[in-house]
């Protein structure tokens, strides 16, 4: 039972740090790669809701000053986070940034 409860309190202390850290903290390729890890992280353990996630990653995408921060590896935390999102039976369309031209018809 204690167990319980202090597995609660880590996850919420956790996801109030990660939520501390907002896009516009994002200044640099290992900022955004930092952000998406623990994104992902937080999904693959459940401490964030699919539609928070799929939020987060769009503000990201349409973000003109992180936008160009994405390089092959942050490309491919971005697909990993979409792919989860899909999974979660979240109906939405690939995008062409993450995904390449193939996703056009997706």
């Amino acid at each position: 039972m204690n167990t319980k409860k202090t597995k609660t309190k880590e996850t919420k202390e956790k996801v109030a740090s990660t939520e501390s850290q907002n896009a516009s903290e994002i200044h640099n390729k290992e900022d955004l790669k930092n952000f998406l890890t623990s994104l992902r992280d937080r999904m693959v353990d459940s401490s964030v809701a699919p539609m928070y996630a799929a939020s987060i990653l769009n503000r990201l995408l349409i973000d003109a000053a992180v936008y160009p921060l994405f390089d092959l590896e942050c490309k491919e935390l971005g697909r990993d986070i979409w792919l989860r999102l899909k999974a979660a039976n979240m109906q939405m369309r690939n995008p062409v940034f993450l995904f390449g031209e193939e996703a056009a018809g997706a």
